[in-house]
């Protein structure tokens, strides 16, 4: 299609973000996309002006919930169906657990639809199976791989009426599955 295009990968760190913005200016790009719910502009604010004033576009993917107003200096944004995505989570594992059961919802707080998400799962929860109990646990996103298991592993160990997992992220059930595992639990 005649367009020169550049990945930048990266951990997940402002500082990274910040490397990738300044590196877009200097070679005079003509858009970014920040792909990933956890690339908000108001973490890089200095940057994503400077890429601003410098004529550059900014996308962001994935980031918002279609309910949110995309982040200061972007130019346009592809948002999620976050909250309604939750709510299907809430609704699937109340019609299988007959209200006898503990539920861990495992959130990244930085996701800007991450708020959206766990209104919408406690809201669903607290109409439809106000009997179940949940438990909330944060993993920043660039932490999954250490922080998602010591938080579940001992939980599904220490609590046998833990029946669901709610990895508001499919990328976290890399993590989750073998902590299941290694608490001897199920998947």
């Amino acid at each position: 299609v005649g367009i020169k295009f550049i990945d930048y990968p990266n951990q997940g760190q402002h500082t990274q973000w910040v490397q990738g913005m300044n590196t877009a200016i200097t070679m005079k790009a003509d858009v970014i996309t920040l792909l990933g719910g956890a690339m908000n502009t108001k973490y890089i604010l200095p940057q994503a002006k400077a890429v601003h004033e410098a004529g550059i576009g900014i996308v962001t993917v994935v980031n918002e919930d279609l309910s949110q107003s995309q982040g200061p200096y972007v130019t346009a944004r592809v948002g999620q169906p976050y909250a309604a995505s939750a709510k299907l989570d809430a609704d699937w594992v109340i019609m299988h657990s007959n209200c006898d059961t503990d539920v861990l919802v495992l959130t990244s707080d930085e996701v800007e639809g991450g708020v959206t998400e766990v209104n919408a799962i406690k809201k669903e929860f607290a109409e439809l199976a106000p009997c179940v109990k949940l438990r909330f646990a944060n993993a920043p996103v660039p932490e999954w791989s250490t922080k998602i298991a010591p938080v579940v592993t001992p939980l599904v160990q220490a609590n046998k009426n833990l029946k669901w997992i709610i990895p508001l992220y499919d990328s976290m059930c890399q993590f989750v599955v073998p902590a299941i595992r290694m608490a001897g639990g199920y998947d």
